[in-house]
């Protein structure tokens, strides 16, 4: 499991693991389709639903990547050796070229992007008002 920093959501990640079940899916990637990208990099899937790659921020209604990840454990062996390291401008597209399937699950989750400091201070109300409808039982 693998989350941003600057992302909240609450969804059920076991869904998005069922994916895993399958052993030429890598890893799965948790996405949210909202009325504007335009401050976000969209989603491109292919005809199966796995990631073919990001497009640059735009307006307009797209699929948005919500931050969280489930990978096996040797995919992380895969990733580049450096440091900054960017899973959207680095990870992906070199594990994408070498033909690794990356599911990815559309969600219906309470999802907030909290990169911005606009956003950042909306994160305690966000997680107060959506925590009680997520809880396990």
């Amino acid at each position: 499991l693998v989350l941003n920093g600057d992302t909240l959501c609450f969804a059920d990640i076991r869904r998005a693991g069922r994916h895993l079940e399958f052993p030429e899916i890598a890893g799965v990637l948790l996405a949210r389709e909202v009325e504007d990208a335009a401050r976000y990099g969209s989603l491109t899937l292919d005809a199966q639903g796995c990631l073919a790659g990001f497009t640059e921020k735009r307006p307009g209604r797209g699929l948005v990547n919500a931050g969280v990840y489930l990978f096996r454990a040797g995919l992380l062996e895969e990733f580049p050796a450096q440091t900054p390291l960017s899973l959207e401008r680095e990870v992906f597209p070199a594990l994408t070229a070498r033909g690794r399937l990356l599911k990815v699950e559309t969600m219906q989750a309470p999802f907030l992007d909290i990169g911005t400091p606009e956003t950042l201070p909306l994160a305690a109300d966000f997680v107060r008002r959506h925590r009680d409808e997520f809880e396990l039982a």
